[in-house]
């Protein structure tokens, strides 16, 4: 592990956290002009690292969910939050996640990371609704009425489907939970 990863990585708080079930990763990132060693931009930089990045993440399970361009602040202070790019990365627990952020392979790939960005936060999410497809094992609440019991709870992982309700078809159930309980 590189010193300015070991400085940054927070893993006594990410072992406190409950570890019994996937963890979506939000990165944030903002790149540099160009790369501290000088070959190309940061954001090349970072497209070497994410090469190396996600041959690791998809060894350990993981998977890229999502990423996309960050374009504007819509609600905040711009200059408190200059991103340039926003990643969803899914991993099948936070040990998983650890396991690989501390491995020698990974501080190999992290050298491209830091070369490339700025300002890189990763934030370890607990999903709570999922409108994205595929969910994780996690219950999903009805948006409507976040104290309700969740919609689905998740099956023992013998007798766990492969395929599971359509949204659209979980936004009913959980309509019609939140109604009755209402009456």
């Amino acid at each position: 592990m590189t010193l300015a990863l070991a400085a940054h990585l927070n893993i006594e708080r990410l072992q406190a956290l409950p570890d019994d079930g996937p963890v979506t990763m939000l990165n944030l990132m903002r790149f540099r002009e160009r790369s501290l060693d000088g070959n190309g931009s940061g954001w090349e930089a970072y497209l070497r690292y994410s090469a190396l990045a996600i041959k690791l993440i998809k060894a350990r399970g993981g998977t890229i969910v999502w990423t996309g361009q960050a374009e504007a602040v819509a609600l905040g202070m711009p200059d408190a939050h200059r991103w340039d790019y926003v990643a969803l990365v899914r991993y099948p627990s936070r040990a998983t996640f650890l396991d690989m952020m501390t491995s020698p392979q990974y501080a190999a790939a992290n050298v491209e990371r830091e070369n490339g960005c700025a300002d890189h936060a990763i934030l370890a999410v607990r999903e709570t609704y999922n409108n994205l497809g595929k969910s994780s094992e996690g219950a999903i609440r009805c948006p409507s009425n976040k104290s309700s019991p969740p919609c689905e709870p998740p099956p023992p992982a013998a007798s766990r489907p492969t395929a599971r309700p359509s949204c659209t078809v979980r936004r009913r159930i959980c309509a019609s939970r939140a109604s009755s309980t209402a009456s």
